[in-house]
């Protein structure tokens, strides 16, 4: 299965995505804000991306634009609580599926199929 970087800093959601994602044989690594995702990025070398918006020391909208500047083909979700607005900016960015929080963990499920499955050019 793929390798998957989830980056929230809300301990529960990274919690709650991690024990989906491994129940369902993937290979999770966790962060609490963009810096230290992005720091990952460079080490776990991840398949996936999923990233809050709203994030203490880099947010998301920097952590995506950031990780574009390494590898511009990585698939992202974008997640958020807050407005649609910051989900679609997370498009803008380069994400390649958006989910505002709270989702099911079936839209979550078919966001990362898709996303695994997409080349982006």
């Amino acid at each position: 299965m793929a390798k998957i970087l989830v980056i929230d800093d809300a301990k529960e959601v990274t919690e709650s995505i991690r024990r989906f994602l491994e129940l369902r044989d993937h290979t999770v690594c966790t962060a609490e804000n963009g810096l230290d995702g992005l720091r990952l990025f460079k080490s776990f070398k991840p398949d996936l991306i999923i990233t809050d918006v709203y994030m203490p020391e880099m947010e998301g909208l920097e952590t995506i634009r950031a990780v574009r500047e390494i590898d511009k083909n990585i698939p992202m979700i974008v997640i958020s609580g807050a407005e649609d607005l910051y989900v679609e900016t997370g498009l803008k960015f380069g994400a390649i599926c958006a989910l505002s929080k709270p989702f099911e963990p079936e839209f979550l499920e078919s966001a990362i199929q898709f996303s695994l499955s997409t080349k982006i050019t």
